[in-house]
């Protein structure tokens, strides 16, 4: 099914999220029906009112990915709706979607993103310009019933085709959805209600303000926090210690007064703030999820402009898990089986679909994932996570950090050396061999790549990916790009010796009487 990138047909800056909805005339009963989607930000899917699945959007991967959701268990004979709340983030304002639905006779009905789609405002989330929060949520503005697409009907319009990203295919593993509670309070107090929202170590004593039962956010259900801020320019503090880095979708249960506010920081570091949002609360009982993915093992929560008391049931995260088994054993002795504990720990608390590594510039950071794979390999034997990373992003350019070109080519052959996919990695061996030709316009005349920092290390790491790469030509048996490996890989290998210490048994970073010695020289 050929389908479209669609977006509502008036963009705007302060409103970063749109219902897309579609109505399905179902002529007898379903047997399957999937839908796979892509957006330029984080999206939801309801079908007859019920959750379908939430996307991650750029969130988690490099590129755009299709992500796919079943949705034939929610479907009925006769009149269907489906929803989507979509937000678009960094400037990419658009949501794709094709799929298909089988009826028990056999009969098939494709779906696909276009006309006559229908958008609309979601005036709920405005955008926020006070880091660390990213956006505020009026609660009190989301109307009643939302997720079945019964409402504001006369204020639909069609949607418009827009440009956007081609999404790319990928089949990661499946991950569950266990909501978690912290495990302690690590701070509370009093603060300024107003201000960048941070980590506290000393709050203020409490005097305009009141939280009783606090501990109850750490038990819930039994019974619950009670919160009043008596001046509006105090506000209640809390910092909630999860014990772990956790990665989820934040959720709120309350019962309390419109206009009330709670800021949402997000630390997987004590000190760094990263993400945060605010919340505003309508009257009444209310249960809310975020749409956006956030990690943290800190949550900082400040509650304002509650003049009278509330009660606070939940702060909490839906936390999305990938299980792999650990298959790897080890025999040695205690200090390096402590090590090998660090790196268990280090799996369990960062792998996701894929190992999250984004730099500042959206690519994936491949020497650290390449680290990462290694250690999965090693200790779990699991090489989906690495095939969804292959699968998720786009090559490095070569114009960039050579780094992680050749950070690239050893992730590439290493997830070859697990898993034998052979198919997967010949896709990409053209690719690879263009990087590295590319890569001979920043050699010199003895075939080293030139570096004001750092010599030894990146063409270490160069030998290292011509090294793989070769490799991998052997296995596809591309004779004459493998002779080409060599002979460069030996080239460089020699011109690396004026950094061997014969003293130490590693290359030094450096030449000089001053000679560090770093991970990626040797």
């Amino acid at each position: 099914m050929r389908s479209e990138p669609i977006w509502h047909p008036s963009s705007s800056r302060t409103s970063p999220r749109i219902y897309v909805k579609q109505w399905l005339s179902l002529s007898g009963i379903v047997e399957t029906g999937e839908l796979r989607c892509a957006c330029g930000g984080p999206f939801e899917i309801y079908v007859n009112g019920e959750l379908a699945g939430r996307g991650l959007g750029p969130t988690l991967t490099a590129d755009a990915v299709w992500e796919r959701f079943e949705i034939g268990s929610l479907l009925q004979p006769g009149e269907n709706v489906l929803l989507i709340v979509a937000g678009g983030e960094g400037g990419e304002e658009w949501f794709r979607a094709e799929g298909e639905i089988e009826y028990a006779d056999g009969k098939r009905l494709e779906l696909g993103t276009g006309k006559p789609w229908q958008g609309l405002r979601a005036d709920a989330w405005q955008s926020y310009e006070e880091k660390p929060l990213r956006g505020v949520y009026f609660a009190a503005q989301e109307p009643e019933r939302w997720s079945t697409g019964w409402f504001r009907e006369t204020e639909w319009e069609d949607a418009a085709v827009v440009e956007g990203r081609k999404p790319l295919a990928w089949n990661p593993r499946p991950a569950a959805e266990v909501e978690v509670w912290a495990r302690e309070l690590s701070a509370f107090g009093e603060v300024d209600s107003g201000g960048v929202l941070r980590c506290e170590e000393e709050p203020g004593a409490m005097t305009a303000c009141k939280c009783v039962r606090r501990e109850a956010l750490l038990n819930p259900g039994k019974q619950q926090a009670l919160v009043q801020t008596r001046d509006a320019e105090r506000g209640v503090y809390l910092v909630l210690d999860f014990g772990r880095v956790c990665t989820g979708f934040p959720r709120l249960r309350l019962r309390g007064k419109k206009g009330g506010v709670i800021d949402l920081g997000f630390a997987q570091r004590w000190g760094e703030v990263e993400s945060g949002l605010r919340y505003v609360a309508e009257e009444g009982r209310q249960e809310w999820t975020g749409h956006r993915l956030e990690s943290c093992r800190y949550a900082i929560v400040r509650f304002s402009h509650w003049p009278e008391e509330s009660e606070i049931d939940c702060i909490s995260l839906v936390e999305r898990r990938i299980e792999v088994t650990t298959r790897g054993e080890i025999k040695v002795s205690e200090g390096l089986e402590e090590i090998w504990g660090v790196g268990q720990r280090t799996l369990e608390s960062c792998r996701r679909e894929i190992y999250p590594l984004l730099t500042a510039e959206g690519e994936y950071d491949w020497l650290k994932g390449y680290a990462f794979a290694l250690n999965d390999f090693y200790l779990t034997g699991d090489t989906e996570t690495a095939a969804a990373m292959l699968d998720s992003s786009r090559p490095p350019r070569a114009s960039g950090d050579l780094r992680q070109v050749f950070g690239y080519a050893l992730f590439a052959e290493a997830y070859y050396r697990y898993s034998g996919d052979g198919k997967r990695v010949g896709a990409l061996l053209s690719g690879l061999f263009e990087l590295l030709e590319a890569c001979k316009e920043r050699e010199d005349e003895k075939g080293m790549l030139t570096a004001e920092e750092d010599f030894v290390a990146l063409n270490a790491l160069y030998a290292g990916a011509l090294e793989a790469i070769g490799h991998l030509c052997r296995v596809k048996r591309e004779r004459e790009q493998r002779a080409a490996c060599e002979r460069a890989f030996h080239r460089v290998r020699k011109g690396l010796q004026v950094a061997w210490c014969e003293e130490e048994g590693l290359f030094a970073d450096g030449v000089g009487d001053v000679r560090p010695f770093g991970q990626w020289a040797t």
